[in-house]
């Protein structure tokens, strides 16, 4: 059999994420908007800023005797300031107090998968009968997401209900992991001469 290994390191980095911005928010201070004429004024740009940084290992094995394997696994670090257009900064003039861990970031996933064809084994009844089934499974992992612990209320009273307590960072909270194993037997049966 053979086995192949690889290691990949990743680095993307991004300044033109789509983003959204309030030009007419709510002064905390007196209560009014700039420009008391209009609500809210919202400009959708690309000033939004990214960066993703991951390294990955992949082992495969092939084997002559009916059995292969392959494991992936991923170390990764996502972290941006806005996620789309729908997302206003949670300060209106200062997108920069968002910069935090993006909703996709996951710190580790982890793939394995494997087969195991059973051979020929032989004519008699007994050995046919065990002949051509195939084991195979699958295990994933992966930690978790990030949640944003917001307030739920207008903190800052900017007039946008995306607010966090003092001293919280965006998506600074975590889900739970997930993990699954997926079993299967399979047979090849083979009809006529």
């Amino acid at each position: 059999g053979s086995m192949v290994a690889s290691v990949e390191f990743n680095l993307n980095r991004s300044t033109t994420m789509a983003s959204a911005q309030d030009t007419n928010p709510i002064n905390p201070a007196t209560g009014r908007r700039p420009n008391p004429s209009y609500g809210r004024i919202v400009i959708y740009d690309s000033n939004g800023r990214a960066t993703y940084k991951a390294v990955s290992f992949m082992l495969r094995r092939q084997s002559s005797t009916g059995f292969a394997f392959q494991t992936f696994y991923t170390l990764g670090f996502d972290r941006n300031d806005t996620q789309d257009f729908s997302d206003l900064p949670s300060i209106q003039t200062d997108r920069s107090a968002d910069w935090g861990w993006s909703v996709d970031d996951v710190r580790h996933r982890w793939v394995m998968s494997g087969t195991y064809l059973v051979p020929d084994l032989g004519t008699s009844t007994l050995q046919r009968v065990f002949s051509g089934f195939q084991f195979s499974g699958a295990a994933t992992y992966r930690s978790a997401f990030p949640i944003d612990p917001g307030a739920e209320v207008d903190i800052n009273g900017d007039g946008v209900v995306n607010d966090r307590a003092p001293g919280l960072a965006r998506n600074s909270f975590r889900a739970f992991d997930y993990a699954s194993v997926d079993l299967r037997v399979s047979r090849l049966l083979r009809f006529g001469g």
